[in-house]
C-alpha cells in the first residue's frame, strides 16, 4: 500500500463513487488517499477547517471525511498520514468525528487524534 497526497476533486470523487449518499465536504485543506501497488486508489481522507467558531482557532484541522474500500489496514494509514500533514502544515490538533451508518450525521462525540486521553 501507499500513501500520497491527492486532488480534492480525487477524493470526491471517489467518496461520490463508493459512498453516494454521503455529503461532499465543502472547503477541503487537503486531502490524502492510499492506493494499492497497482495504483488502484482504496481510500481517502479529506481535512478542513472545524465547522464550530470555538474550534476555528488556526491549530486545528477536522477530518471531513474518510472512506475506504474494505481493504485492511487502509483507515489506519490514512490516519497517519493526515496527521503527518497536518505537522507538516503547522497544525496542533486532528479533530475526528464518528458517523452513524444510517444518517450520516455526525454523533456527538469528537475525538481528537494524538492527544493523550
Amino acid at each position: 500500500m501507499r500513501v500520497t497526497s491527492i486532488p480534492a476533486s480525487t477524493a470526491r470523487a471517489f467518496i461520490a463513487w463508493s459512498h453516494c449518499r454521503l455529503l461532499l465536504p465543502g472547503k477541503v485543506e487537503f486531502a490524502v488517499g492510499v492506493t494499492t501497488e497497482d495504483g488502484m486508489l482504496v481510500g481517502v481522507a479529506i481535512a478542513g477547517e472545524p465547522n464550530e467558531a470555538a474550534l476555528d482557532d488556526g491549530d486545528t484541522v477536522r477530518l471531513l471525511q474518510s472512506v475506504v474500500d474494505g481493504a485492511p489496514g487502509v483507515y489506519q494509514l490514512l490516519l497517519q498520514a493526515a496527521w503527518q500533514e497536518i505537522e507538516t502544515r503547522g497544525y496542533r490538533r486532528l479533530l475526528l468525528s464518528t458517523f452513524t451508518d444510517d444518517a450520516y450525521a455526525p454523533t456527538t462525540r469528537t475525538q481528537q487524534a494524538g492527544s493523550p486521553r
